[in-house]
């Protein structure tokens, strides 16, 4: 094999991976659904249909070559889906929306601020249509006072800003007045007119192109394309290689995954803090190869923070005492980033890791409970180095803080160290610390050095 072939086969494998880690779920070679949803996958990321078939091919003839060598079962699927797509190919690969219309759409609705004017309230109902992708355009403009008990969050903060007890419906657009028809023609009007002074293509019908939009966000979230079509109950025609699945019996959803669903998505479309996520390196994947890769792909992909707590565990070799860290949740990294970045990143990086999921959506981890563990773990720098709790060496007349057990909390000053004093044999030292207390009390505390966290020499807590 050539090198370029070689390489053509690598990157084959790494658009599979990247698939793979980020559609767990979905069935196993050589289901028709995988196949769809891996060409889905790649029109997503951009790829020509040239190339997006060529890897497709390289993938066919391992497969090939596993079936002859009788590791695998013989199928049609590989031929099938791609005399399908070769049959639509010109109408399959446009591109309606691209990532720069995308990031064009998205900055509007983010940078979107609320005002009293009818063009302010149409943005509004932008914003709630793709909160809401459940729900018809005209079952939004047609919602009444009532509906308000069902809605939460931000949907609810726009439906109060224009709700008012003398009209029946929530939105002021004189529904009571103007036939269906005339509504329609009214809205489609006001609509075609935003997008068009942002510069914002439109994909058929106003529901089509919110649909449409919305299903971008989507797979960018990381859904799966099966779940984007089922979720809808359609294709939108702003991705028209959706159309792919729609032979596809859908995927079932309950009613809390098409709300987990929505919720996930939301945020793409509204400014959005950070969060924590979690991840998890492959198998012989080591922390060091991943912020190797991190730093060679940051000029394509925002690098995000990593928390990647170790312990420091002393261990003796003849007469030394040799100090190694290790992990305290081997090849779980957790990371710092916004919903929007995660895709894009774990597409440079899936084949050597996976983000940990939730009802088909990236898992992040509150802020609190982030916090709760990292103090009893350890702490993060400026830098996004590790600095495990207890493994600072702490001195003489150094302020620290107790960061756990019945005393955390409590801070004061190092006045004695004994090593190798822990009553387990355990050999940990023990801290005589001098809390101060308005009587003047001094405490003897037994902790483990983990609990300790060291303060700035100028800083002091009374407790």
């Amino acid at each position: 094999m050539t090198g370029s072939s070689a390489g053509n086969y690598r990157k084959a494998w790494l658009s599979l991976s990247a698939f793979t880690a980020e559609n767990p779920t979905v069935e196993t070679l050589p289901c028709e659904r995988f196949l769809n949803s891996w060409i889905v996958f790649m029109y997503s990321r951009g790829l020509t249909l040239k190339t997006a078939l060529h890897y497709f091919d390289i993938v066919a003839a391992l497969y090939t070559a596993a079936v002859k060598d009788g590791r695998a079962d013989p199928t049609t699927k590989f031929r099938d889906v791609k005399a399908r797509i070769k049959s639509v190919e010109k109408q399959l690969w446009r591109r309606p929306i691209d990532d720069q219309m995308f990031n064009r759409f998205t900055s509007f609705t983010k940078s979107a601020f609320k005002q009293g004017t009818e063009s302010g309230m149409f943005t509004d109902i932008l914003i709630f249509a793709l909160l809401n992708r459940s729900m018809s355009l005209r079952e939004i403009l047609m919602m009444k006072r009532d509906a308000m008990d069902d809605l939460e969050g931000e949907s609810l903060e726009i439906a109060r800003r224009y709700v008012e007890p003398r009209r029946r419906y929530i939105f002021p657009l004189k529904q009571s007045q103007l036939t269906a028809a005339q509504l329609d023609n009214y809205v489609k009007t006001k609509f075609t007119t935003l997008f068009l002074k942002r510069n914002i293509n439109m994909t058929g019908s106003v529901d089509d192109t919110i649909s449409s939009y919305w299903a971008y966000g989507a797979l960018k979230s990381g859904l799966s394309p099966a779940m984007v079509t089922s979720f809808l109950r359609c294709s939108p025609p702003g991705l028209p290689a959706l159309g792919l699945l729609e032979s596809d019996s859908p995927v079932p959803l309950t009613d809390q995954e098409r709300k987990d669903i929505q919720n996930s998505v939301s945020g793409v479309f509204l400014s959005e803090p950070v969060s924590w996520y979690a991840m998890r390196l492959r198998p012989k994947v080591k922390f060091n190869e991943l912020t190797t890769r991190l730093d060679a792909i940051k000029k394509r992909v925002d690098r995000p923070r990593l928390f990647y707590p170790v312990e420091e565990i002393a261990r003796k070799v003849k007469k030394k005492v040799i100090y190694d860290k290790v992990p305290v949740l081997p090849g779980i990294v957790f990371f710092r980033s916004r919903l929007i970045d995660i895709q894009p990143l774990f597409a440079e990086i899936g084949d050597i890791a996976w983000c940990y999921k939730s009802a088909g959506k990236y898992a992040f981890i509150p802020d609190i409970e982030m916090e709760k563990f990292r103090i009893a773990i350890g702490t993060v720098n400026d830098e996004t180095e590790i600095v495990p709790a207890g493994t600072i060496r702490i001195t003489k007349d150094d302020n620290i803080e107790i960061i756990g057990g019945i005393l955390s909390g409590f801070c004061g000053t190092v006045k004695r160290l004994k090593a190798g004093t822990a009553p387990d044999s355990s050999g940990r030292t023990i801290y005589r610390l001098l809390l101060p207390s308005d009587n003047g009390i001094e405490w003897e505390v037994k902790v483990d050095p983990r609990m300790i966290k060291k303060q700035n020499k100028n800083t002091v807590h009374h407790v």
